[in-house]
């Protein structure tokens, strides 16, 4: 009865750790694939008015990103916790892309206001390694504010002036409507890459 309790303890634990092999693993990999749904114009981010500054002191509007697909998370530069690790998840979508990567802009907006400047986004940007690919901005709070809300990003401003926030990284179709969002970090970057490629090729 003993040897019997311990051989049936045995198979429920057996049963519950998989064992993949690379094969497997590399065809998990491949199911994550999205499907995208039609896209609905009317819903276009690029139907704000609100002003940014980018890292080189240009203002723009958003719609000023119509023409290509925009992979976009919201950061703030003082953050050493969570955003590196954004960044760094959207340096790896940008290589998952491989020969596209120049059919895509990458964006990095900050939650702060204050002390976020064209300036402190262009250190950070060298100091990031981030190319002409990418662009860097900074607004009031009200367009910051608006944004996430769009974005569906949430944040609160803490009494010390560091942020807690969401970590999202959103992809941006060419006219501007949001198509996908991916939350957490060190997710996978082929999946936001297979739904890049997809808007590319649509």
């Amino acid at each position: 009865m003993k040897k019997s309790s311990i051989l049936l303890l045995s198979l429920l634990v057996l049963g519950c750790t998989r064992i993949e092999s690379p094969n497997s693993l590399l065809s998990r990999k491949k199911e994550a694939v999205v499907q995208l749904a039609p896209a609905d114009t009317s819903n276009s981010i690029y139907q704000t008015s609100d002003h940014f500054v980018t890292e080189n002191r240009e203002q723009m509007i958003l719609k000023d990103l119509r023409g290509k697909p925009v992979v976009v998370s919201m950061i703030f530069t003082s953050c050493a916790g969570a955003c590196p690790r954004l960044v760094a998840d959207m340096k790896n979508i940008e290589k998952a892309m491989r020969k596209d990567k120049d059919e895509v802009t990458y964006l990095l907006v900050s939650f702060d206001t204050e002390r976020d400047s064209a300036a402190v986004l262009k250190a950070y940007a060298k100091g990031y390694e981030l190319d002409n690919h990418w662009i860097l901005l900074h607004g009031s709070k009200a367009a910051v504010r608006s944004l996430s809300v769009l974005l569906n990003v949430s944040y609160t401003k803490e009494s010390n002036g560091f942020f807690t926030h969401e970590n999202k990284v959103s992809v941006l179709d060419q006219n501007g409507v949001l198509r996908f969002q991916q939350e957490g970090l060190g997710q996978n970057p082929e999946v936001i890459a297979d739904v890049l490629h997809q808007l590319l090729d649509s």
